[in-house]
């Protein structure tokens, strides 16, 4: 779980960077915004929601809105905030994954504008997928002589194939969605749909 924290900021990193970029590129400015009209109701719904997560957690409801189940009960209601949530801390914790999904989403909306950015990303994806794959390969194999050589390549399970994912799941996912990727790939879009 403790990715989720440098993933959230190397997303606001990314979100101040794309905002400085269209600050210096005002036609890409005015195509970002056109497209954004699109997602007035999708924003304010999730803007709802963060704002009601918010008010779970600020104790500024009434006390008879608050968790019967809580801290509060043992240690004071001075010394806890009367709050509706059960686990401030998970509320938080939702509230920065969902900001972060947000943000990755606004990035692939401004970076997919254009069919060739949206092309080079997915490209991206492949060759950073076909790596992994490739050290997971060549790791599997020299494990495997290990024994004989006397050398070693890291990899978090031995026994089964996932890269360097710690999750052999996670890996799996990550390959089929780079597997599509290369398919989408593969198809040249058409010529009125490279300045969509």
């Amino acid at each position: 779980d403790w990715a989720w924290s440098p993933l959230a900021a190397v997303a606001g990193l990314l979100l101040i960077g794309a905002a400085a970029s269209l600050a210096l590129r005002p036609e890409a400015a005015r195509r970002f915004s056109d497209k954004m009209s699109a997602l007035i109701v999708p924003g304010l719904l999730a803007t709802l929601g963060m704002g009601w997560a918010a008010v779970q957690i600020s104790g500024w409801t009434p006390e008879s809105w608050a968790t019967s189940i809580s801290a509060a009960s043992v240690l004071g209601p001075e010394v806890t905030p009367r709050t509706i949530a059960f686990d401030c801390e998970a509320v938080l914790t939702g509230l920065m994954r969902l900001l972060t999904n947000a943000a990755f989403f606004l990035l692939g909306l401004l970076l997919g504008g254009q069919a060739r950015d949206a092309r080079q990303v997915l490209g991206t994806i492949v060759v950073a997928a076909s790596l992994y794959t490739l050290y997971a390969m060549v790791a599997q194999a020299v494990n495997a002589q290990a024994r004989w050589t006397g050398v070693h390549l890291w990899v978090p399970w031995e026994k089964y194939f996932a890269g360097t994912f710690i999750n052999r799941n996670n890996y799996a996912t990550y390959a089929g969605v780079a597997a599509v990727t290369a398919l989408c790939l593969a198809f040249k879009p058409r010529r009125s749909e490279e300045h969509t």
